[in-house]
């Protein structure tokens, strides 16, 4: 089983990674349409992102999310990760709960 893994692994990742984000829509960022794969995230559509992770939801990598994901589907949106981090800034998702300082140079 260890040799089949570590040859299918990565495919099996990422063949469950692309039903994810065809479940929540296509593999299209919901804000600006971009549709490369790679730069594609699963967003939290309110926040909570942190907080789901600190409790332990997707300890068992993208299985778990994919059924997190089915169990509530419109808790989650696909953006690009350009969208995604402006979000996160516009929305002040910050892991640590703190507010960012920026310091001008």
């Amino acid at each position: 089983m260890r040799k089949w893994w570590k040859k299918n692994g990565k495919l099996v990742r990422r063949n469950l990674r692309f039903k994810i984000l065809d479940f929540l829509g296509g593999r299209r960022c919901k804000k600006c349409g971009f549709s490369d794969f790679r730069a594609l995230q699963v967003d939290h559509i309110n926040g909570g992102g942190c907080r789901d992770l600190k409790q332990g939801l997707y300890k068992h990598g993208v299985w778990a999310l994919y059924a997190f994901v089915k169990k509530h589907p419109g808790k989650f949106q696909v953006l690009c990760a350009n969208c995604n981090w402006i979000k996160r800034w516009e929305n002040k998702e910050f892991s640590d709960g703190k507010k960012l300082v920026i310091h001008k140079v």
